[in-house]
């Protein structure tokens, strides 16, 4: 008898363990990279996807697969009511209110009285506002050439504090690009920012190194 207690004991307590080892990777443990099906092990795969969510006018997923650096960028733009940094140039008064009302409108759902829908939009959501935005009005937020494809391996290089950075060149209709990438203490390759053309006439959205 005291032998089947120990074994049913026993068969209850490896239950038990392995219920909390499929806790420990089950979806609850997930990062939100893996809830969402990237895959940023290397700069070659964080970079397809960033391309991938580009095409796509995702903002929201472009912002996910950006650099804690390059969101607080970002943040600090939205918070200051100026799109500039985000537009990657010089945006003039007029413009900008504009771009504010085609905002709302495109948000108006989201607030109290269906006006004044800026208001009311988070980092995330301005983000994905502001690329579907653009996209209707058939423009890019982020400088690439038309039609993007991922040319060749990735340019390893080391910043000024020792992070590990990656750049990956972007061919297409037009001046090629690079995405500039910086991994992660945890191995995730996340996206600093993209430089079009080169010398004098290179255009940076956001940033290309680490600050």
């Amino acid at each position: 008898m005291r032998k089947l207690v120990a074994i049913a004991l026993c068969a209850v307590w490896m239950a038990g363990t392995a219920a909390a080892q499929d806790g420990a990777t089950g979806p609850g443990r997930q990062t939100i990279y893996e809830r969402l099906g990237l895959d940023l092990s290397t700069p070659q795969s964080a970079a397809a996807a960033f391309l991938a969510a580009v095409e796509a006018a995702d903002g929201l997923e472009v912002y996910v697969l950006l650099d804690p650096q390059s969101r607080l960028a970002i943040a600090d733009a939205w918070r200051r009511l100026n799109l500039a940094p985000l537009l990657g140039r010089e945006v003039a008064s007029e413009e900008m209110v504009q771009m504010f009302d085609d905002l709302a409108e495109l948000n108006a759902e989201e607030s109290i009285d269906g006006s004044n829908g800026y208001l009311v939009l988070d980092v995330f959501s301005m983000a994905d506002a502001l690329f579907r935005l653009v996209a209707r009005q058939g423009g890019s937020i982020v400088p690439l050439p038309g039609h993007p494809q991922i040319a060749g391996g990735t340019q390893f290089r080391a910043g000024e504090d020792g992070e590990q950075l990656g750049d990956v060149l972007v061919t297409g209709e037009g001046e090629d690009a690079v995405i500039h990438l910086m991994r992660s203490v945890r191995g995730h390759w996340r996206v600093l920012g993209v430089t079009r053309g080169t010398g004098d006439g290179a255009v940076t959205w956001l940033r290309s190194e680490p600050r």
